[in-house]
């Protein structure tokens, strides 16, 4: 850990649409605990969940976990609650202009904007927020990579 992730360790919270695998790690291991969150504290919040069968045990039966009706979860007036919001949205590509296309890569149908809009929308209107993409780029193999956008 550097030395500002390291502070971040049990600050964290997730107030999200989609709840996956990755998240429930961060859970497990301690560095998202939800305690400062202005809503649902001390819980993670989402509207559904995909992943592994794991995932779906973790989620069943646990007290951490909140499954919210979109009409909340994603309602930009409830994400505007959360001080120091930081919304992260996930994207397909980014042109040199710093556009994100999060629906397809070039002609090829992959994914629908879902909450994107309104988790922005609720970050610019609260408290301290703050808000980014993820951009995933193919790589010659076939694979993908991560960097901020």
């Amino acid at each position: 850990h550097n030395g500002a992730t390291h502070d971040l360790v049990g600050f964290l919270g997730i107030h999200t649409e989609l709840l996956s695998d990755s998240i429930m790690g961060l859970v497990e291991s301690g560095a998202v605990t939800g305690r400062l969150k202005t809503r649902e504290r001390g819980r993670v919040a989402t509207t559904f969940a995909m992943g592994s069968a794991d995932l779906y045990e973790w989620i069943d039966d646990n007290p951490a976990v909140m499954l919210l009706p979109v009409d909340i979860c994603n309602n930009p007036l409830v994400v505007a609650e959360f001080s120091n919001f930081c919304a992260i949205n996930a994207t397909m590509q980014v042109d040199l202009l710093g556009q994100c296309a999060s629906e397809s890569i070039g002609h090829h149908y992959v994914s629908s904007t879902g909450g994107q809009a309104d988790f922005i929308r609720g970050a610019v209107e609260g408290n301290g927020a703050k808000f980014g993409d993820e951009f995933f780029g193919g790589l010659e193999d076939g694979g993908f990579e991560s960097s901020s956008a």
